[in-house]
């Protein structure tokens, strides 16, 4: 997966979004990038009986950084950014996505 197209290449684990204007952004990353592909790997997991994904390197960075994206108040920020790599978007509407994923919700 070395050249993912989403994928960082400076923040481990973290991917990038489409953006109407902008096109590809992989200097900002996005929980609801992160996490939607997370859950893909797993349903791919779960639906075929296998490990793949779960299983690889690859998985455990993409949920290393999901998790590191929870702030010292256990709230989560909604992106990073590649250049500062400071995190963003407390409050935001993203805050719903590392909710479910904690609690399994989606997937089970």
């Amino acid at each position: 997966m070395d050249k993912a197209l989403f994928r960082s290449n400076d923040i481990c684990g973290g991917y990038g979004h489409h953006d109407g204007l902008r096109g590809i952004v992989t200097d900002e990353l996005h929980m609801r990038s992160g996490i939607g592909l997370a859950y893909a790997l797993k349903a791919y997991d779960l639906n075929t009986g296998e490990n793949v994904y779960q299983n690889s390197e690859w998985y455990s960075d993409l949920c290393g950084w999901i998790d590191n994206m929870k702030s010292n108040d256990g709230s989560y920020f909604e992106y990073q950014t590649d250049t500062d790599k400071q995190k963003y978007g407390k409050g935001s509407a993203g805050q719903y996505l590392p909710i479910l994923w904690i609690l399994g919700t989606l997937l089970k």
